[in-house]
């Protein structure tokens, strides 16, 4: 098993459910993580682009111009759970699953 990097980039689709920090929605997290798990279908199947899952769908206030674009990171800078998903991603691919965090279900693209 190789190391993992010091740093990554990451991007992010952030859908919001009642229970996440700051969130911004009121559906319950079952209806925000089937939105994620159809989102990542759509992104898959390439009936969506990134942009448009970003734009559409996001509630991340945080990235810049609507990319998703978490930039690099180091382990102690981001969450937890977003760290081991861009761990286990490979560059340029999504997570295998939508990730759950405090904040709410992340689509996690790893861009470096």
């Amino acid at each position: 098993m190789s190391k993992a990097p010091d740093k990554m980039r990451l991007s992010h689709v952030l859908i919001s459910w009642d229970g996440a920090v700051n969130s911004t929605h009121t559906r319950e997290l079952v209806f925000a993580i089937h939105e994620a798990k159809m989102l990542m279908s759509e992104l898959q199947k390439g009936t969506m682009t990134w942009t448009q899952a970003v734009k559409g769908h996001s509630a991340c206030v945080d990235t810049p111009f609507g990319t998703g674009d978490l930039g690099w990171r180091e382990q102690h800078e981001i969450t937890p759970e977003l760290w081991v998903a861009g761990v286990i991603t490979k560059i340029g691919e999504l997570s295998p699953e939508p990730i759950q965090s405090p904040y709410g279900i992340h689509i996690v693209m790893r861009t470096g």
